[in-house]
């Protein structure tokens, strides 16, 4: 027994003491999102607070030694904006504040931006949460929604209903069921 913890024990010291040390950013940022593509780190908006009081419309680079300014988003929704990687795209969804229904698309080969059809997200414009299947994107928010984008068709389709009452500053939901399936390719 002593023989194997030693074992485990040098093997997570091996693991821990050859990581990857990553030099900090330009500036001190949060509550931003990031992708990887083509050997390069990718970080999209954020704030250096979690007020959001100020917000940075920027995109960082890391190219494996060190952080570069890259880009800048055209909008200042990007305290916490959710961030999905397709190909060579990069989706923003989201991002507080007063941007939950806004879908944009940044060409990761061209720096091109484009903004796409809105989502029909219109509670939550932080703490969102996707995923890329099949070339579907789901979009889940707080209140138990699930949003499919559809990147062919530049289209949004809702996937579950969602009842919600907002009285004097409570909100109460009634979710008929809170699960998500998985059968056959789909949500």
């Amino acid at each position: 027994m002593k023989h194997l913890l030693t074992i485990v024990c040098v093997l997570i010291y091996s693991l821990i003491s050859h990581a990857q040390q990553l030099p900090n950013l330009p500036i001190p940022i949060g509550a931003g999102n990031a992708e990887v593509w083509n050997d390069a780190i990718y970080l999209f908006g954020g704030s250096d607070d979690w007020s959001g009081t100020t917000v940075y419309q920027r995109v960082y680079k890391f190219d494996g030694t060190s952080w570069a300014y890259h880009d800048t988003i055209p909008d200042d929704m990007v305290w916490d904006v959710e961030t999905v990687l397709a190909g060579d795209y990069v989706y923003l969804l989201g991002g507080w504040y007063g941007g939950e229904y806004l879908n944009r698309r940044y060409n990761l080969n061209t720096g091109e931006w484009a903004y796409l059809a809105n989502s029909p997200n219109t509670y939550q414009d932080w703490g969102l949460t996707s995923e890329l299947l099949s070339g579907i994107i789901y979009l889940f928010n707080a209140y138990g929604e699930v949003f499919a984008y559809n990147i062919a068709a530049n289209t949004w389709a809702t996937k579950n209903l969602q009842y919600s009452f907002r009285n004097l500053g409570y909100e109460f939901n009634l979710i008929p069921k809170c699960s998500v399936h998985y059968r056959m390719g789909q949500l």
